[in-house]
């Protein structure tokens, strides 16, 4: 048992010049409340400083925290109307904020002003106040008030109490058509020089991203630029805000006035998109508690939140809480299920509070049972238990320790904070530093320097050297090329099919090889390649992998590429000479851990000792002694056990002297070792491997990978009460506990106390101890926090080390990632950054990576294809335009750029199409050859829209399906199948996840479809970005339910984006087929009619209400209206009959078919004669055979032949190949008797018939050998 006092050293904070100058603006605030503010609303927010709330933003224990006190939104009406909202606000001067306040109400109207107040305890200079205001804190100085003349407010809304409309931050002019701000007013702070960068040791550089040293910064006195030291974390009194302030705009018509300026707007964007979904998830969860979860309702709800246990892994801490789901109406499918997936930001409140003034912010680390949340009864898991989950807290002071106390959780539906965290931390290192490359981010007249003629060297002047694989260029992949290798910033435009993936693989060549030609002189640094998708990424790696492009090195844990994952950094890691081990952190880190078991053992075990009780203060030297002098028993053990004093309870003396048992027996019974639970985890001994790389979050279904466990100590929390039972109720309520503690600080000599009422003194002392284990429990994390912190720098240093000597080229990673693993990245120096798919990549994602060395960065992608994604719409539109990209924005803004125009995937009738979208597209001359692009067998065209009017239906997880058009395409899959196409040639898509679903289930019931191939490509539009395939069916699912309300013009939701029309247009190469309500999708909406009305167009006479279908056999041409109609055409022809024969004559009684070699499976009686004389007994498709027995070889007469039966005929043994043969195809056709027909037609019938017709043509062989040379044989 540790030394609890020692453990618990008070860490206070340091205190700030201003803090008399804080008290002061406080205390004139709480003074004047009920004349600025009227009377708060019962259950609202408190204005006074909340410790834990300080304990979240502080870095480091003695460090000065990063903001202190809550921060609030102030709501000034009129004396006596107001009231008071808590919002979270960025640290900084209270000189705006105050004044303000002071001149907030013009004269004849009176309106509401929000701004943020905040304590000043930022350092000197924070508040500039005259030294007169200090004097009297009774009333305003003058001095302040004529300060704060002209001064604007943050928001501004007249009375009738509306939220304020959208506006920048203070003091920032709108977005829209107002003035720009003064430039006096404008963010002054310039980042440090690239040079200073530089200079810093890497262990320095790593140790600024891992412990978040841009928090603990003072960058200026400006509170606009306070952002920059806010921890990434939601703080607990945002989430409990009335509402949330909307961010400042994203301007998209000219340049940012400043680097600060330009990333704080990115900031401020990505915190309200991670703090307000999960605010209005809180807000109506307070609103009505006792909901239940609904589609409409804004987060998922747990309940029964207990602590199981705490797990201590290299990561840090975290707490196992089971829960349930009891305000679900249907169960949880945790296979598929998206909820509670690594990275998910949650809130719990205890049952007791319900988020009326209590709230703690935490993050999922994994989920328990492999990922799979509840448990596995194959592996030996209770089926009973409650699903688990691991949780990081935000603020170790507040991690759930005690698993008495019950507590709700609650998750937003939209969302997901582990993408954006990262992004927000990047964006702050960002702005610490300069580079080379802002000037083309703020300067206008950055683009006259690009637009100069590319020359032979790179910014570096190092020589550029061109592949030789550059000769297959054409003229704008050339010119594509020239300016990726020669110029800081290039942006290339890649239509459809015009092979941007090439141009980028031979320009990560080009940068490749132009490092390794250059002289000792030059830098030498990895190659980076991002690209927002996992999917993405791993193309572009897999091809430099097969054209062996330098040495390459995966970042992250979600790779699907085989190849690829050979060389993430786990792997390299693991394999490389050059690993070194940190043992003296590992040791630091172990003892940490004893320390931390020792603790939770205390807090566990049911024997509490008198020892520990003094040491904690719970009870005075003179209560101790009295235990001691009324416990001879224990003294006798401890000398016959020659076992320490201190470790054996006096407490169950005293507590069982009321009792019949012997003490002397009560107190053996409760002796350390006896009753200790034992723990059942124990420390992995694993090496210092990069768990980040193993269980890396992603947002969606949880992957069921017990490599996505986090490995450590785990360290149940299952507290005993057997010594004396727990009393009813809640442990700190009833009356029970105020008598226990009367009777404790009343009764110096403990042995006084009646012994009816020792067992609830016994509980309260041992609850009093627990609290002060868990005190002592935090306390050790924090130090664990430290500690694993220092182990992920070492470990960061050491894959520096490892990335040098293994001569690394090219870094691969997404654009999360470039956040992620920033410090790394940042230390290596990188010179040249390539971003793949750039258009798809937020902004913020890309401006938070530009590192300080970095000289060249392309940016490769499609602006009229699929934009970033957004979780909340508002923030996609005007004045935020999240879903602009740097890309989009720079091109717009008239940066130069190159478009590839030549395409080489689709049919030229296809990309006419797609023309209407990029009129410079053409043709390369593969394409026009039909040999590389065949036509689609059994169609009248290669480009269709099928129209109808089946009405769609609201699915789950708020998406859409349509049933009958979901079997209409499914049969047209079957009927293309019946015209030989290869099942992995074909791919449906549409823009429903519901959709998709429901096309997969339709295809598992056709039995043909089923077995001919196991993996049907079914996708969404957005997730086949970047992938082509033969065939494209488009299902568009949207059509309206009340075909009498077809011209009520309901919405067709994304269908109708433009970016999604071009990438579902563009993935055929030889064939198109669209299924939908082209009426509908035309008439819902103006800006679906832009986006459909030329697509309609550009198909011409190639649509209607039918599908077109041409006999290969007949050349008959065929339509199909209805879903059972293509029952009629089963076999993949027309309606005619076949009427062709078979090899012995015989016509073909079934209907038109597709498969000639079904007339080589004639079951009719075999007409033949044999040599023998006799008819053969076999079907026409079997080998014949004498039906009598006759063996003697046999010469094949023709058909109809007439033959004298032999006289004596001469019956040979039959040879041992020929018996062989014999059984082999007996074994084949009993094989196909007992399969189904849909079976034999899907994987059977034409292996059936080549193995049939090879093993009769063997037969056949034998008989002539047999005939032509036979020799005298023995007669049978």
């Amino acid at each position: 048992m540790p030394n609890l006092s020692k453990l618990l050293k008070r860490r206070e904070p340091a205190m700030s010049a201003d803090t008399n100058l804080s008290s002061f603006v406080q205390g004139w605030l709480s003074r004047n409340d009920h004349h600025v503010h009227g009377h708060p609303e019962p259950g609202s927010v408190s204005h006074a400083p909340n410790p834990e709330d300080q304990g979240q933003s502080s870095r480091q224990p003695g460090r000065e925290p990063a903001m202190q006190g809550e921060q609030d939104l102030i709501n000034l009406n009129a004396p006596g109307d107001g009231q008071r909202v808590a919002s979270p606000a960025p640290a900084g001067l209270v000189e705006f904020q105050l004044l303000s306040l002071l001149d907030a109400q013009p004269s004849g109207q009176a309106w509401q002003v929000y701004t943020p107040l905040l304590p000043l305890n930022r350092g000197e200079g924070t508040l500039h106040m005259d030294s007169e205001a200090l004097q009297d804190d009774t009333s305003v100085p003058q001095s302040a008030l004529n300060k704060g003349k002209g001064k604007e407010p943050l928001y501004a809304a007249p009375e009738n109490g509306n939220r304020p409309e959208p506006g920048p931050s203070p003091p920032t002019s709108p977005e829209d058509g107002g003035p720009r701000m003064p430039v006096h007013e404008r963010l002054s702070y310039v980042p440090a020089p690239a040079a200073d960068f530089f200079r810093l040791d890497t262990l320095v550089k790593l140790s600024m991203h891992v412990r978040n040293g841009q928090l603990d910064q003072q960058f200026s006195d400006d509170y606009r630029e306070a952002w920059r030291s806010t921890p990434e974390m939601v703080l607990p009194s945002a989430l409990m805000a009335s509402y949330t302030p909307l961010p400042p705009g994203n301007r998209l018509d000219t340049f940012p006035d400043s680097k600060v300026e330009y990333l704080k707007v990115h900031y401020e964007l990505c915190r309200y998109e991670v703090t307000e979904p999960l605010r209005e998830a809180v807000a109506e969860f307070r609103y009505d508690r006792r909901m239940m979860e609904g589609e409409r309702s804004k987060g998922y709800i747990y309940t029964q939140v207990q602590v199981t246990g705490i797990l201590l892994s290299k990561q840090g801490a975290c707490s196992r809480i089971s829960f349930a789901t009891e305000r679900v109406h249907t169960p949880v499918d945790w296979r598929e299920s998206d909820r509670l997936t690594p990275g998910t930001l949650v809130v719990l409140s205890p049952r007791w509070d319900y988020f009326r003034s209590k709230c703690i912010v935490a993050t999922v680390a994994t989920r328990s049972f492999n990922g799979r949340a509840v448990p596995i009864v194959e592996e030996g898991d209770n089926p009973f238990d409650l699903p688990r989950v691991e949780l990081f807290f935000a603020n170790t002071s507040e991690i759930v320790i005690d698993p008495i106390e019950e507590f709700v959780m609650l998750e937003a539906k939209v969302g997901y904070f582990e993408n954006v965290r990262h992004t927000m931390l990047g964006l702050q290192h960002a702005a610490m530093y300069q580079t080379p490359l802002d000037q083309f981010i703020l300067d206008p007249t950055a683009s006259a320097r690009l637009s100069a003629a590319a020359s032979a060297t790179n910014p570096a002047g190092d020589t550029v050297v061109v592949p030789q694989v550059a000769e297959r260029f054409d003229q704008s992949q050339r010119e594509a090329f020239d300016v990726m290798s020669t110029q800081a910033l290039s942006i290339v435009q890649g239509p459809p099919g015009t092979g941007k993936t090439f141009t980028s693989l031979v320009a990560i060549r080009g940068f490749v090889e132009t490092q390794n030609a250059a002289g000792p002189g030059s830098r030498r640094a990895p190659i980076i390649i991002s690209a927002q998708t996992n999917h993405a990424l791993d193309q572009i790696l897999d091809l430099c992998l097969k054209h062996n492009i330098g040495k390459i090195l995966r970042l992250g844990g979600q790779s699907r590429s085989e190849s690829v994952s050979h060389h993430s950094l786990f792997n390299i890691r693991s394999k490389s000479r050059y690993r070194r081990q940190d043992y003296r952190g590992l040791a630091a880190w172990k003892q940490i851990y004893g320390t931390i078991e020792e603790l939770v053992e205390t807090y566990t075990r049911d024997l509490v000792g008198a020892q520990e009780l003094l040491e904690a203060n719970i009870i005075s030297p003179e209560q101790y002694q009295s235990l001691v002098n009324g416990s001879p028993a224990a003294a006798q053990i401890a000398k016959d056990e020659r076992t320490d004093p201190k470790k054996i309870s006096l407490v169950i003396g005293w507590l069982y002297s009321f009792s019949n048992q012997d003490p002397e027996e009560g107190i053996r019974a409760m002796l350390p070792g006896t009753s200790r639970k034992p723990i059942i985890g124990r420390l992995d001994n694993t090496p210092d491997d990069d768990l980040d790389e193993e269980g890396q979050a992603i947002r969606g279904k949880a992957p069921d990978d017990a490599a996505f466990q986090l490995r450590g100590l785990y360290l149940p929390l299952d507290p005993h009460h057997t010594v004396a039972p727990a009393p009813l109720g809640c442990r700190r309520t009833g009356r029970w506990w105020q008598e226990a503690r009367a009777l404790v600080k009343g009764t110096p000599d403990l042995n006084r106390i009646h012994a009816k009422a020792r067992p609830l003194v016994y509980y309260y002392l041992k609850t009093r101890l627990r609290d002060y284990t868990i005190k002592a429990i935090r306390e050790q994390l924090q130090v664990l926090k430290e500690a694993c912190e220092t182990l992920k720098i070492h470990q960061l240093a050491n894959t520096i080390h490892i990335i040098e000597n293994e001569g690394i080229d090219i870094i691969g990673c997404t654009t999360t990632g470039l956040s992620k693993y920033r410090g790394m990245l940042a230390a290596l120096l990188p010179r040249v950054m390539l971003i793949e798919e750039a258009a798809e990549a937020r902004e913020a994602s890309i401006a938070a990576a530009m590192f300080p060395s970095l000289e060249q960065l392309a940016l490769v992608g499609d602006h009229q294809q699929l934009a970033p994604q957004v979780d909340i719409p508002l923030l996609g539109a005007a004045p935020y335009n999240l879903k602009v990209s740097m890309f989009e924005r720079l091109v717009k803004l008239g940066l130069p750029y190159k478009t590839l125009q030549v395409q080489r995937r689709m049919i030229p009738r296809i990309r006419e199409v797609v023309q209407t979208f990029y009129p410079m597209l053409r043709d390369h001359w593969t394409v026009k050859d039909f040999r590389n692009r065949l036509p689609v067998p059994g169609m009248g065209s290669d480009l269709w829209w099928f129209q109808h009017q089946w009405p769609e239906t609201w699915g789950k997880k708020m998406s859409y399906t349509n049933f009958k058009e979901a079997q209409m395409i499914v049969g047209f899959i079957h009927y293309l199948m019946m015209q030989d196409i290869e099942p992995p040639k074909v791919t449906v898509l549409t823009y429903y996840s519901a959709q998709v679903k429901l096309i997969k289930q339709q295809i598992h019931h056709d039995d043909m479809l089923r077995f001919l191939y196991p993996a049907w490509s079914v996708r969404t539009v957005d997730g086949f970005q970047g992938e082509e395939n033969d065939i494209i069916i488009l299902s568009m699912v949207r059509s309206p339910s009340d075909l009498m309300g077809a011209n009520g013009r309901a919405t067709v939701g994304f269908v109708e984006d433009e970016n999604r029309a071009v990438v579902a247009m563009s993935r055929a190469r030889r064939g198109l087929y669209v299924f939908g309500n082209a009426r509908h999708i035309l008439g819902s909406s103006q800006k679906s009619y832009e986006t459909w009305q030329k697509v309609f167009n550009a198909f011409g006479t190639q649509t209607g209400d039918y599908i077109p279908l041409t006999c290969r056999t007949h050349g008959n041409n065929t339509t199909v209206r209805t879903v059972i109609e293509w029952d009629d055409l089963h076999y993949g022809g027309c309606l005619e009959p076949c009427n062709e024969e078979c090899p012995k004559g015989h016509k073909c009684s079934m209907k038109c078919h597709t498969n000639d070699r079904v007339h080589r499976h004639c079951m009719k009686p075999c007409p033949r004669i044999l040599p023998c004389g006799h008819l053969c007994g076999k079907k026409c498709s079997e080998l014949c055979r004498c039906p009598r027995g006759c063996v003697q070889p046999a010469r094949v007469l023709p058909l109809a032949a007439t033959v004298e039966p032999a006289t004596a005929p001469r019956r040979l043994r039959p040879g041992p190949s020929d018996e062989g043969g014999q059984i082999a195809l007996a074994a084949l056709q009993r094989q196909m008797a007992n399969a189904t027909s849909d079976e034999i037609l899907a994987f059977g019938y034409r292996n059936f018939l080549q193995q049939e017709e090879r093993l009769m043509e063997q037969a056949r062989a034998q008989a002539r050998r047999a005939e032509e040379g036979r020799e005298e044989g023995d007669l049978i």
